[in-house]
């Protein structure tokens, strides 16, 4: 494993290249990844970093205190062609002192580990330095690479290819029995994201069958009325069609709290329902995270085993993309 501080002005002497091109090149830069933005935007993708209008690609370290604080832009004017920069504090308060871009590349000559590249310029920055041939990250960290690349190209001239980490959660057997008896899935416990939403669905599930048919029947005969009467105020007035859609959501909503208060009940007749909820949670989504953000591998080697990496190894070769579930 190679470990290197990232701080030293040696370091940043070395890569010193990439800092000046986005000192140089900064609205160049901009613009393509605004552009880029835009075209991941169109396809249905989130942009990871958000590109603002007086945003760069750089921090500058304070001489005096240390603080990393983030370079902005702004607009060139008739005495500065090229437009000034300006530091923000970490809480986003504007500086005072400007910078030319040549006093910029002044102090990237002089102190080059005081220019610290942004999150964007990090990942070209790095594979410059060391010519990495494969970069395995998390699903955020990949995302990076999807408005990174336009900088690649125009800093590198390639792009290092990006390759997901092998994501997974451990079910084990206590929890496979629960998901068993409750007829839930993985997913449901993603999307249910804390105990009481799933004991919520749990209580529900777990309601008699005939208060299940009860509140079948209402909802759907409600539903039915409620579209023929609000179908028919439309056509007779806008206006009286909106609102008329709007009681209905109300009403609606009504049957939504019957549901919940029956699930309630339930709830409370069967106090193991709350604490199967809260165990499931726990254990394969806790504090509505990924369980390998808050689980050590310690517990998980303990109890089953150095084996255990070599079916992680397995399951990895076998799982291109997307999150895994490893029973155990």
């Amino acid at each position: 494993m190679l470990i290197v501080n990232a701080d030293s002005r040696e370091f940043h002497r070395l890569g010193a290249s990439v800092l000046g091109a986005a000192i140089e090149q900064a609205d160049e830069f901009h613009a393509a990844l605004v552009e880029r933005n835009q075209q991941l935007k169109a396809a249905g993708y989130h942009a990871q970093v958000a590109v603002e209008p007086q945003s760069s690609l750089l921090f500058l370290i304070d001489e005096a205190t240390g603080a990393r604080l983030a370079l902005h832009r702004s607009a060139p004017t008739a005495a500065e062609a090229q437009g000034l920069w300006f530091t923000t504090s970490p809480e986003g308060k504007p500086g005072r002192v400007r910078y030319s871009t040549a006093e910029l590349m002044g102090i990237l000559a002089s102190a080059p580990e005081r220019i610290s590249p942004a999150a964007l310029l990090r990942p070209v920055f790095q594979d410059f330095l060391f010519s990495t041939s494969m970069i395995v990250g998390g699903p955020a960290e990949i995302a990076y690479y999807a408005q990174s690349a336009v900088l690649y190209e125009r800093i590198l001239g390639r792009q290092t290819p990006p390759e997901p980490r092998f994501s997974a959660t451990l079910v084990e057997p206590s929890m496979a029995d629960l998901l068993g008896r409750y007829a839930l899935t993985l997913e449901e416990i993603f999307a249910a994201g804390n105990a009481a939403a799933l004991a919520q669905k749990l209580a529900a599930r777990a309601l008699p069958a005939e208060a299940k048919k009860k509140l079948d029947a209402a909802d759907g005969a409600l539903d039915a009325e409620l579209d023929a009467l609000t179908g028919w105020m439309r056509e007779q007035d806008k206006g009286l069609g909106e609102s008329a859609t709007t009681a209905a959501k109300k009403m609606r909503y009504q049957m939504g709290r019957l549901r919940r208060l029956a699930a309630n009940f339930q709830l409370q007749r069967e106090a193991t329902l709350g604490r199967h909820a809260g165990a499931l949670v726990n254990a394969l989504y806790p504090g509505g995270a990924l369980q390998e953000r808050t689980h050590g591998a310690a517990y998980y080697f303990a109890r089953y085993g150095l084996d255990l990496a070599e079916i992680f190894c397995q399951q990895a070769a076998s799982v291109r993309n997307g999150h895994a579930a490893i029973w155990m």
